[in-house]
């Protein structure tokens, strides 16, 4: 990736990043989306070189509007995305029994309970 000298490009490359991350956490694509944080890892780097001061126009204050509308955007797919993963795995949980014991204190076969992944019970 090379990153160009003019903040305005700099901004719009990192747009193309963070859209990018947007259709990934979309798609649920996790190698794709490590490949992205290692990318903005290049970036926040490269952030403090610039001088966006210098050239704060209209057109620079739009793309740090979309930036930070971007972020919140992917910040909420990824919630989303956390929040799904731990509701699959507590009904996954859920429905997992815990097999008894082989054998009791007094030295007799109990039965086992079933172990299921699903609840079965209505």
């Amino acid at each position: 990736m090379e990153i160009t000298n003019n903040p305005g490009d700099f901004l719009k490359q990192f747009i193309a990043l963070l859209e990018r991350e947007k259709e990934a956490l979309i798609h649920n694509e996790g190698a794709v989306i490590q490949s992205i944080v290692a990318e903005k890892h290049v970036f926040i780097e490269w952030f403090p070189t610039f001088d966006f001061q210098q050239d704060a126009d209209n057109e620079v204050e739009a793309l740090v509007d979309t930036i930070r509308h971007l972020q919140e955007t992917n910040l909420l797919l990824t919630k989303q995305a956390l929040d799904y993963q731990e509701a699959v795995m507590e009904a996954l949980s859920k429905g997992v029994k815990k097999a008894g014991k082989t054998y009791s204190k007094s030295g007799q076969q109990t039965g086992l309970t079933q172990a299921s992944i699903l609840n079965q019970s209505l």
